[in-house]
Parts: structure tokens; sequence; C-alpha cells
């Protein structure tokens, strides 16, 4: 990888942490549990809200 291309992604994720997110590596198996567990649980939030989409 390039240096300015690994700058861009540093840059990226140094963004990313000051708005709060948590950046971890994962394999692809532990990604798709990650997604599963947090649409059940947003899902049900959005549900509980009342929230619809126009």
């Amino acid at each position: 990888m390039s240096a300015r291309r690994r700058a861009l992604l540093a840059l990226s994720a140094a963004k990313l942490q000051a708005q709060g997110l948590e950046l971890r590596a994962m394999r692809a198996e532990e990604m798709v549990s990650f997604g599963r567990t947090e649409i059940t649980k947003w899902a049900e939030l959005v549900k509980r809200s009342g929230a619809q989409v126009d």
C-alpha cells in the first residue's frame, strides 16, 4: 500500500475516532455476527420508537 493511501486511511480513522467510533479489525465471521447483533438491537429500538420512513 502506498504511503499516500496509508496517510488517507489514518486520517479517515482519526476522524471516525473523533466522532466516538471504536475501530478494530475483525475476521469476516466476526463481522457477520456483529452485524446481526446490531440489526437485532437497533431494530427493536426503532420499532419501540415508532419511527417510520417517509
